[in-house]
């Protein structure tokens, strides 16, 4: 009969493998894998535009804004200085074309504005030549709040500001919104975000019925000035902070100043059994 000796080495690296591959199965258990075919593309969420009226309000800030810079352009050419007519118009021309190409940007960044309410996130979107596409999840979501400037509130829009936790700008700034629809908006994140939070659930444990509980049971103790005394102990059922239940011991009295007594008795009487005989 051979017997066959494994190194410890071999011993070693075979529960190294084991205890690999004890990790692997218990950091794979987040449910089966999904494949690319599978994730969900921003591009094929069908998000809800702004309000008609934001492109509007947008169009007469930005051309009583470039009304102004033009007259003051305008004044600068033809009056503060010596400028030839001729070059004076042509400049006139191409900054009033330059003042609409602008204007007509702004209406169509205004236009590319869209969001989306979702069962777990707040989707917004935009960007005119760099898409832009920002996801809150409600469980991040602080607060939410809304703004309105002098022209939103004459086209009775506002803007709705989302913050997530730890940052100090606004995670998602949607213009062009209705105030109506703002406001319930703000309302339904706001519900979502706190019904989706994180709670903290405190469990109790009790390992001993309630018969076991009423009757109190004997623990042994050592204390420094005595034998070993009896001490009178009762479980309790406490919060969930260690696998064991907290033990509240009570001495008794009387049993400690009992034995108290019988070790000085015990004590004195061995020192003058050893001590010197006259």
């Amino acid at each position: 009969m051979s017997v066959q000796r494994i190194a410890p080495s071999s011993l070693i690296a075979t529960e190294n493998i084991t205890a690999t591959n004890t990790l692997t199965q218990v950091s794979c258990q987040h449910g089966e894998q999904q494949s690319q075919q599978q994730w969900t593309d921003f591009s094929e969420l069908k998000l809800t535009p702004i309000d008609t009226n934001y492109p509007k309000s947008v169009l007469a800030l930005s051309a009583a804004i470039s009304s102004v810079i033009y007259l003051l352009a305008l004044v600068i050419l033809f009056i503060a200085t010596t400028t030839p007519i001729t070059i004076a118009v042509i400049i006139a021309l191409a900054l009033a074309v330059l003042m609409i190409v602008i204007i007509n940007m702004l209406i169509a960044k205004a236009r590319s504005y869209e969001y989306g309410v979702f069962e777990r996130e707040f989707i917004m979107r935009e960007g005119l030549f760099w898409h832009t596409t920002t996801a809150l999840p409600y469980t991040r979501l602080q607060h939410a709040n809304i703004a309105q400037d002098p022209v939103q509130r004459k086209f009775n829009l506002v803007t709705l500001k989302c913050y997530s936790a730890g940052s100090g700008t606004a995670e998602i700034d949607l213009p062009g919104l209705n105030n109506v629809v703002a406001e319930h908006l703000r309302q339904h994140i706001l519900h979502c975000a706190s019904a989706q939070a994180p709670k903290n659930t405190t469990k109790f444990i009790t390992q001993s019925t309630s018969s076991e509980l009423a009757t109190p049971t004997t623990l042994t103790t050592q204390h420094p000035n005595s034998s070993l005394l009896n001490a009178t102990c009762k479980q309790t059922p406490v919060k969930c902070s260690s696998t064991n239940p907290a033990v509240d011991c009570t001495l008794d009295e009387n049993t400690f100043n009992k034995a108290t007594f019988e070790q000085d008795s015990s004590t004195n009487m061995s020192h003058h059994s050893n001590g010197p005989s006259v």
